[in-house]
């Protein structure tokens, strides 16, 4: 996709702040809660412990990546929602497409933190702020279940 159609549709694809927040928040904590769940019911002998586990780390999987997809729609309207666009500091000179703000998502999730993409701009700092605090959160909780699951089935 051109950066004049990421220009177009950012602001047409990304929700108001409280409803990337509570979107966030409650979509990813409701997907883990129902593993929490599922892993409490490993007793069941009626359901295979296999079917539970792929089910498990695949919602594990699932909520993950949708809390920094959703994060990425919303650094590219932030960023874009100004003319010519700034508040991310990408290194050359071209413009961001969405595999750039991904890619700023994706970081932030995996190491809490920003790479080689600096943060201009008071607004995206702050939300970069409870992204990270967000991600730390879930990513706890994550590895918390993975050691929860393999506990499970060894007994």
């Amino acid at each position: 996709m051109s950066v004049t159609e990421i220009i177009r549709k950012a602001s047409i694809e990304d929700g108001s702040k409280t409803f990337v927040f509570l979107f966030v928040i409650l979509a990813s904590f409701a997907c883990l809660f129902t593993v929490l769940l599922m892993v409490m019911g490993f007793n069941d002998k009626n359901i295979s412990q296999w079917f539970m586990v792929l089910i498990a780390v695949g919602s594990m999987i699932s909520s993950w990546a949708l809390v920094h997809t959703l994060y990425t729609f919303h650094y590219a309207h932030l960023y874009y929602k100004t003319k010519g666009g700034k508040g991310l500091d990408y290194p050359g000179d071209e413009k961001p497409d969405y595999l750039d703000f991904a890619y700023f998502s994706f970081v932030m999730g995996c190491t809490f933190q920003v790479s080689d993409v600096e943060i201009s701009s008071k607004e995206i700092r702050r939300v970069a702020l409870f992204h990270g605090l967000l991600s730390f959160a879930l990513n706890t909780f994550v590895v918390a279940l993975t050691i929860n699951i393999i506990a499970g089935l060894i007994h």
